[in-house]
């Protein structure tokens, strides 16, 4: 039996991975499976490369050839357990949706939490939101387009506490999203409420630029107070933002300005471990749960480098989830989705005004 040698080895690693990664992107399609193969074929292929010159110089009986073998072996060993992370990391993406902890998102370790909750309760912060005040109410009604529809939105003070709320938007422009957004966020900052904005179609520092600029043109809202009140989501940059250096300008902006800040990695998983992260940096410290503005800004320009599949999966799981939570107003802001999946997010909708159709500028 021919002894293991990198080479054998790597190889034999690079084709188990390959057809393991195009089973599972296949399968689930999510097309960013299949890219974090690059990086394990680059080590194997630089491990095999190294296997080749160590034999020949073997061969000519060159000292430091053992080095150039060991060092093979490390790219390859190298490998093996960027192939073991990955395969971890798209498992806990698959079955739990998440892109963090995939230890702690294990159905043993739940169990045992469910457990230790039961014998030791916790605070009731995430169980037991806050009602949502008249000013509040009044004000979510003001900043939604006439329609027989969002009459009944928010049609009690109790009805953002036994139930959260989605709107769904479609839009022409950014700026269509802009101005119903920057309505919708003042309602909440002006009761010091939370406001949690996840944005998958620009820098979030575009948006909160402009939300600053029209706080400040209103005497009813201190900016310095209220910023403290919000956590950006950039789901952005991670996937269109590439190498550009303005974008991590943007983000030290964004960060000196004292606006919390979460970055999402590259999938819808990502994206909603990212929003639950954004939801604990507003928990920290508080022992109520306050009303809050969970803002999906552009959520399917993620299909163009994962899938509308999974768009959909992201769709079904948050609304209803936030929905159960209580005391949040989900908005879904969209432009350029296909039908099919629009019917999709309609569905799940509470409510959903078309934009494109009316204008603007009668809205209150």
């Amino acid at each position: 039996m021919a002894s293991l040698d990198p080479t054998t080895l790597g190889l034999a690693l690079l084709a188990f991975v390959v057809a393991l990664y195009a089973l599972a992107a296949r399968d689930q399609k999510t097309p960013y499976i299949t890219t974090s193969v690059y990086l394990t074929a680059i080590l194997v292929l630089v491990g095999v490369a190294l296997s080749v010159v160590a034999k020949l110089l073997t061969a000519r009986a060159v000292r430091w050839a053992g080095s150039v073998d060991i060092a093979s072996w490390a790219f390859v060993s190298l490998a093996i357990i960027h192939a073991l992370w990955n395969i971890a990391r798209a498992r806990n993406r698959r079955l739990h949706f998440r892109d963090d902890h995939p230890i702690k998102n294990e159905q043993i370790v739940r169990s045992v939490k469910s457990v230790w909750r039961r014998l030791f309760p916790p605070s009731q912060y995430d169980f037991n939101p806050m009602a949502s005040n008249s000013q509040l109410l009044d004000c979510i009604r003001k900043a939604l387009p006439e329609s027989a529809e969002s009459a009944s939105v928010v049609d009690s003070p109790d009805h953002l506490k036994t139930g959260s709320t989605s709107i769904a938007y479609k839009v022409g422009t950014l700026d269509d999203a802009d101005q119903v957004l920057i309505k919708l966020v003042t309602c909440f900052l002006a009761q010091k409420y939370s406001v949690q904005y996840a944005t998958c179609t620009r820098h979030p520092f575009v948006f909160l630029q402009k939300l600053k600029q029209e706080i400040g043109k209103s005497d009813a809202i201190n900016w310095v107070e209220v910023k403290g009140n919000i956590v950006a989501v950039d789901a952005y940059t991670p996937h269109f933002g590439f190498t550009d250096s303005i974008h991590d300008y943007a983000t030290k902006a964004m960060k000196d300005e004292g606006i919390k800040w979460v970055r999402a990695r590259a999938s819808y998983a990502s994206l909603h471990t990212a929003a639950a992260q954004a939801y604990n940096k507003l928990k920290r410290g508080a022992k109520v749960r306050v009303p809050a503005l969970i803002i999906y800004d552009g959520p399917y320009a993620l299909v163009d480098l994962e899938s509308p599949e999974q768009y959909r999966v992201f769709i079904r799981h948050v609304l209803p989830s936030e929905r159960l939570w209580g005391g949040m107003l989900t908005v879904v802001v969209e432009f350029g989705i296909a039908d099919q999946d629009l019917a999709v997010l309609r569905g799940y909708a509470d409510v959903f005004f078309d934009l494109t159709q009316v204008s603007l500028k009668q809205a209150p």
